[in-house]
This record gives C-alpha cells, sequence and structure tokens, in this order.
C-alpha cells in the first residue's frame, strides 16, 4: 500500500528523470530501460542503437 512517504519518493524519482531527459535524453531512457525495465547493458544499448559501452558508461 502506498504512503504519503513512498508517493513522494515516487514523484522525486520521477521529477530528477524529467530533469535528466531535459538534459540529456538519452541517458534518462538508459536509466529508465536499466532499472525500471530491468534490462541488461546489452539489451539497453541493443534497444536504443548504442554500444554497449555506452550504455554501461551513461550510468555510471
Amino acid at each position: 500500500m502506498a504512503t504519503p512517504e513512498s508517493d513522494e519518493r515516487l514523484l522525486q524519482v520521477h521529477e530528477a528523470l524529467d530533469q535528466l531527459a531535459a538534459e540529456d535524453p538519452t541517458k534518462a531512457e538508459i536509466v529508465k530501460l536499466r532499472f525500471f525495465v530491468g534490462m541488461t547493458d546489452r539489451e539497453t544499448a541493443e534497444a536504443l542503437v548504442l554500444s554497449e559501452r555506452t550504455a554501461k558508461g551513461s550510468v555510471r
């Protein structure tokens, strides 16, 4: 069950991703695919047509 604290935390994550997307849309997509979809570095790279090294290094 959602609590006010978890709702606030989710809003903070959403806002941070929006800010990242404004600065670097590719990095924001990498974060979404890796951490919310659960893709590996290789899967993320393939989905975004990037090198695996780029996908891996963008979120470190």
